[in-house]
């Protein structure tokens, strides 16, 4: 997901159905993928609002820990709170690894 952008949520869904129907059902994003911060777990949360089925049958991971002016933070708080946003962005209540 780390090159997952824009704006078109139709060409978004086109790709992950693309990939589904190719086998791969491992979805790994970060906070840092996309454009800009955060834009690759926002787009495919876009993609779930739109197709929520579509949730349960992939396999979510994320990650956190790379912070701009920080080249890691793998304090607690910190990482409850990037993936409290990470779940937000990408609108579900779980990532799976």
């Amino acid at each position: 997901m780390m090159r997952f952008a824009g704006d078109d949520v139709r060409a978004a869904r086109a790709l992950i159905d693309a990939v589904l129907e190719s086998g791969v059902t491992l979805f790994d994003t970060a906070a840092i993928y996309g454009g800009a911060f955060g834009d690759a777990e926002t787009l495919l949360g876009r993609v779930f609002a739109e197709s929520p089925a579509l949730r349960d049958r992939i396999v979510l991971a994320t990650k956190a820990g790379i912070v701009r002016s920080v080249p890691y933070d793998s304090a607690t708080d910190y990482l409850e709170a990037a993936l409290e946003a990470s779940l937000r962005r990408l609108g579900t209540d779980r990532v799976d690894l």
